[in-house]
C-alpha cells in the first residue's frame, strides 16, 4: 500500500542524483509540495537513490524522475526551494542511514 506522497529523483549535476521526499504528513494542495519535503543525496545513479528509498522509507506512490538537462539546471539553480533542499540533502542522508543501522 502507498503512502501518497510525492517523490522526485533528480540528477542535479551530471552523476549526482537526489532524491526529494514530501512529508508523510504534509498538507494536501499545497502551492509547492516540496516546502513539505526532504532531499537526501547525493547518489551515483538514480538506482542507487531508488535502493535508498526501498531501504528506508515506505513507498510514496509514484515518483517522477528529472536526468540532468543543461537547459534545466540553469532554471534550477535559481530555484531556491530546491537549492535549500539540496544544500540539505547530505545531512539528511547520514541522518536516515544512521536510523537504519540502529533498526539492525
Amino acid at each position: 500500500m502507498s503512502c501518497q506522497r510525492e517523490c522526485q529523483f533528480i540528477e542535479f549535476e551530471p552523476g549526482k542524483w537526489y532524491l526529494i521526499l514530501e512529508d508523510t504528513m504534509a498538507p494536501k494542495n499545497c502551492w509547492d509540495w516540496r516546502d513539505y519535503a526532504n532531499a537526501y543525496g547525493s547518489f551515483s545513479s538514480e538506482e542507487a537513490a531508488r535502493e535508498f528509498l526501498r531501504n528506508n522509507f515506505s513507498n510514496p506512490g509514484g515518483s517522477s524522475t528529472l536526468p540532468y538537462d543543461e537547459k534545466k539546471a540553469k532554471e534550477w539553480k535559481e530555484d531556491k526551494t530546491l537549492l535549500d533542499l539540496i544544500q540539505n540533502a547530505e545531512s539528511n542522508l547520514r541522518t536516515a542511514q544512521q536510523r537504519y543501522v540502529m533498526r539492525r
